[in-house]
Order: structure tokens, then sequence, then C-alpha cells
């Protein structure tokens, strides 16, 4: 799944987490607290928060650290 990349600017604590729509979530079958794997440049793996308001559908949201892990901020993620 495509998705475009919203940067959230909020800081994880370390972690890499994203958010994802409750629909796109539901279509890939991914819950809350799963795992999904990012891949722009590199791969990396994040930790799925779910969203109903925050991420519009076929967007993600980035947190501040895999805005970092990639180095700047991607426009489309695989």
């Amino acid at each position: 799944m495509h998705l475009t990349v919203d940067v959230l600017g909020i800081e994880s604590g370390g972690k890499p987490i994203v958010f994802l729509n409750k629909s796109d979530a539901d279509e890939i079958g991914v819950t809350a607290s799963g795992r999904v794997s990012l891949r722009a440049k590199k791969e990396i793996t994040a930790i799925v928060n779910i969203s109903t308001k925050t991420v519009k559908k076929g967007h993600i949201g980035i947190s501040e650290e895999i805005r970092q892990l990639f180095g700047t901020s991607p426009h489309k993620l695989d």
C-alpha cells in the first residue's frame, strides 16, 4: 500500500511510531501496537497507533524518530 507521508512533529521517546487511519489499518489488517514495515530509501519497522481524526485515509503520520531515521521527510512510503 502506498501512503502519503505527514510528519506530525511528535517525539515518541526514541521509538519509531506511525499513525494510521482506521480504514487503512483495517485494510492491511494491522491493529494498534502492531508492526508495519516502512520503505523509502531504506526499510524500518514501526509501531502502529490508530487514528480516526488525526490522519486522513491514504496518509500515514510519522514521528520525529522516523523522520530522523530516513534522514529527510519522505513524501511516499511503501
